[in-house]
């Protein structure tokens, strides 16, 4: 194996691991025995009084027969949830198959024989659902059954499952684009270089996560300078990494991706029926995301919710967790900063654009 492979596989598995230890850590653990309402083991939400509205937890279907039950309170709202292995498969994929065909059923405190959601008979392919809590049911209990079709199990291998107010999908497809481990050179307006990871910002590029990746490969694999330490070693005849604007326009010049083909990447990777997703990316601006989308309200806010603004300061950022107050709201973004390399970010709404008020909030229709 060549050395640079060797290097960009250590590099791979360790973003990985991070990216399943941190990013999506279990709030609760399957502890037995939980196999009935009555044994259920309790999960909340994160944040100061559960105000990011993201949890989840880790566990095995043992043995033939085995259910895991769980129970959260839930305020009204909509939800989405997904059942994956523990584990990472590739950088295509956050999480891998299910260790075994499993089933998830959501029930009403009040009656644990009739289901809310349930997301069954896939297989071994990762299993995901939405449901909506309605303002007569606010804030009370909501029982989670795991449990595997037709007796299936494993023993040796843990599922994870995922919860979140709003849309889970479009989180983990924002965080596969953060948390990317493939580095790239970049350069600032100043002509500092920078080298570091996740997805490069690119005006105007708007790469899906493969794309993007098949084209750095071939960039790093035609560099003009051995071994490559800037950004003016990359070949001009192969993609570069942050295009800015003025700069000659080609999709097939650059790689990366800007704050609008960001936000229509991690749409794209949802199940829901969002009407941005019938645009070709190429075509998804800021004007594009505003049209397609309505107002909200932080008290209203959801995961994969957008804060955006078109004309003079356009930019377009995902809502990644949510809170009580404005200033705490936190969001992912393609961002092209002065400080810090140009690349997808996760942080403070306020921070990121402080210009940005609470107008600037909306659903995606």
């Amino acid at each position: 194996m060549k050395p640079k492979l060797v290097l960009k596989t250590i590099t791979l598995l360790v973003a990985l691991l991070l990216l399943s230890t941190i990013v999506f850590a279990a709030d609760g653990t399957d502890i037995e025995p939980n196999n009935s309402p009555a044994q259920a083991n309790e999960i909340t939400f994160r944040g100061t009084n559960g105000e990011n509205m993201v949890t989840g937890c880790v566990g095995k279907i043992a043995y033939d027969g085995d259910e895991d039950w769980y129970w959260i309170n839930l305020p009204a709202g909509s939800y989405s949830a997904t059942l994956t292995n523990n584990k990472m498969s590739s950088v295509g994929t956050i999480f891998g198959n299910l260790p075994a065909d499993y089933d998830i059923y959501i029930y009403h405190y009040t009656d644990t024989t009739s289901y809310v959601a349930r997301a069954f008979g896939g297989g071994t392919t990762k299993e995901h659902l939405t449901f909506t809590v309605p303002a007569d049911k606010h804030n009370t209990k909501y029982y989670i059954r795991i449990d595997g079709y037709l007796s299936a199990h494993n023993d040796t291998e843990q599922y994870k499952f995922m919860l979140c107010k709003g849309d889970m999908e479009m989180l983990m497809e924002a965080y596969r684009y953060l948390y990317f481990p493939h580095p790239f050179y970049g350069r600032q307006s100043s002509g500092t270089e920078y080298h570091t990871k996740s997805v490069a910002y690119s005006y105007g590029t708007k790469d899906s996560l493969t794309y993007y990746e098949q084209k750095l490969d071939e960039a790093d694999l035609n560099i003009t300078t051995t071994p490559q330490t800037n950004w003016d070693h990359y070949s001009s005849n192969y993609a570069k990494p942050g295009r800015y604007d003025g700069e000659p326009q080609s999709q097939s010049a650059w790689c990366g991706v800007d704050c609008s083909g960001f936000v229509y990447w991690n749409a794209k990777a949802s199940s829901q029926s969002y009407t941005l997703k019938s645009l070709e990316n190429i075509y998804c601006g800021t004007d594009e995301i505003v049209s397609r989308s309505t107002g909200t309200t932080v008290a209203n806010l959801k995961i994969g919710d957008v804060s955006v603004k078109s004309g003079v300061g356009a930019h377009a950022m995902m809502i990644s967790r949510l809170a009580i107050q404005y200033d705490r709201i936190r969001v992912i973004h393609a961002d092209g900063k002065l400080n810090g390399g140009r690349k997808i970010f996760e942080e403070l709404l306020s921070s990121a654009r402080s210009s940005f008020d609470e107008n600037n909030l909306r659903s995606l229709n």
